[in-house]
Formats: structure tokens, sequence, C-alpha cells
């Protein structure tokens, strides 16, 4: 159906993509296109497109046709649950849960990016989800609940001023990840992420904001 000349309207819908997601096997990673997690990562430059579990652009890079977007807020989800194997390691479960949401906070960093002209910098610890899961399930150290923040929106990290996102502007989130000691398990997440441990892992950034598409 063709558009309506001139006539747009607005709608908040957060964009979104994935740096790591699913559980590691020996075949299997979980990085962008079932590849392992390095220590650089560009999101939002077409990877995972066509899996809305994994982002919801439409192309690679830039949104559809002339559409606008305006970043009002930032997000970062990290998601970590053992699974039934994971008691075969050396330790508790709950161990590996805990050392993976603490090395995305101290290890894992985003740039974000219009055009060429980096517009946001900072460490997942200063991007809280504002939303999900949180606590815990009491003595079952199997079961840990926590989260990249306390969810609800007065924990949102709110910009102090949006930024816009012209029409066929380039969109990209770069994740780093500066380990401790590298090839260290215990003290770099690129190894954790990586690890056959039978936890399930789900790292992803948020651009949420305002949009505006074509009236059909």
């Amino acid at each position: 159906m063709p558009a309506i000349v001139g006539v747009i309207e607005r709608l908040h819908q957060p964009l979104y993509d994935t740096l790591a997601r699913g559980v590691a096997t020996a075949t299997s990673q979980i990085g962008p296109n079932n590849q392992a997690v390095t220590t650089q990562t560009r999101l939002f430059s077409g990877q995972n497109l066509g899996n809305r579990a994994w982002t919801n652009m439409k192309i690679a890079g830039q949104l559809v046709a002339d559409r606008t977007f305006k970043i009002k807020a930032l997000r970062c989800l990290t998601h970590f649950r053992a699974g039934l194997l994971t008691a075969g390691l050396v330790g508790s479960p709950a161990y590996y849960v805990h050392r993976l949401y603490l090395q995305c906070q101290a290890q894992l960093f985003w740039t974000v990016s219009i055009g060429d002209k980096p517009q946001f910098i900072s460490g997942t610890h200063y991007v809280p989800m504002a939303a999900g899961i949180y606590g815990d399930i009491g003595g079952d150290t199997s079961l840990v609940l926590i989260n990249n923040g306390e969810p609800g929106h007065d924990h949102l990290l709110r910009l102090g001023r949006p930024i816009a996102v012209p029409p066929r502007q380039g969109i990209e989130v770069l994740a780093e990840i500066f380990p401790m000691v590298s090839g260290n398990a215990d003290h770099d997440l690129t190894q954790s992420l990586n690890a056959v441990d039978d936890i399930a892992k789900d790292v992803k950034y948020f651009l949420d904001g305002l949009g505006t598409r074509e009236v059909q």
C-alpha cells in the first residue's frame, strides 16, 4: 500500500540489537551469526536482521526510508540463568551467574554513534535496563535472579539532551570488552560469554525514544 504523501505518525518504539544470546555448546556459539563473542562487536550493522529475538531493525545500520528517530533514553539488558548442567562445574552455579553480571558491569562498554559521530560513551553500569525480573529465590542458588539495576522507569537513564537520528543517517552501537586479565575466565567477560557452561545468556542494547513513519 502506498504511503500518504506528507502525512506521518509518531510512535514510541525502542530499537534494539543483541551482543550475545543463547547457550554456548561445542558446536554453536552465542554471538551474532552463530560466532563467538569478540572484544569488539558493531551492533545495528545488520548481522542479526530477520530474527526478532535478536533485533527489530529492518535494514542494516539505518532507519527505513525517510523515517526519523529521537533517542531519549538508553537501556542495557543483561540476563544470565544457570541450567541443570551448570552444577557440574567446579563451584556453585550462582558463582558463574554472578560472575557474568559483575564482569558486564566492569568490562563491557558501549559507544552510540549516529552518522560518523560518537554521541554517548558509557559502561554497562551506567545504563540500567529499568525493567525485568529482580531479586532472588531464597536458598536455591541455581535459580538466582538479578538484573542490571532495579526495574522501574524511575531508574531509566534519560538523556539530558535527546539524540536525533535524521533520515538515512547511520546508526551504530559499538560493544567493547576490556578484560581485567585476558584469557582468564574469572576476569575476562569474553571468555565467560563463550564458555560451554549451560548458562543461558542474553545481552542487548536498546535505543529508547520516539520515531516517525509514513501513514499508509
